[in-house]
């Protein structure tokens, strides 16, 4: 994937429209947020919706909205979290947040089992 893949594909404008309202005032908010303060020192940012509202498909369009350079990591606590997540992939498509000759992010999926203490 190339180093600035966030970057050179933007969402696409008649996508955001499909995006549910609570998707798109959260991306939003996501792009207005400033990271750091006035002292530099880095904040921490927040996003809470209620189940089935879209998180998983926010969370794959958080990078677009704001031009994120290099890698993104997403990391969950169960598998049917990690589905969820993999099945957005072409909610980017369907909802028209990406172009057809866009290509989707490149998602790889590593199961690693921790032993439980």
């Amino acid at each position: 994937m190339a180093e600035h893949y966030f970057q050179d594909n933007e969402l696409q404008a008649e996508g955001l429209a499909n995006l549910r309202l609570c998707q798109a005032e959260a991306l939003q908010a996501l792009k207005d947020f400033v990271p750091h303060d006035e002292d530099g020192a880095r904040k921490r940012g927040l996003v809470v919706l209620p189940t089935g509202t879209g998180k998983s498909t926010l969370m794959l369009a958080t990078p677009y909205a704001l031009g994120v350079q290099g890698r993104v990591v997403i990391l969950t606590p169960r598998p049917n979290v990690s589905t969820a997540v993999l099945k957005s992939k072409q909610n980017l498509l369907n909802f028209k947040l990406l172009s057809r000759s866009q290509q989707p992010p490149e998602v790889l999926e590593i199961v690693r089992r921790t032993q439980e203490v």
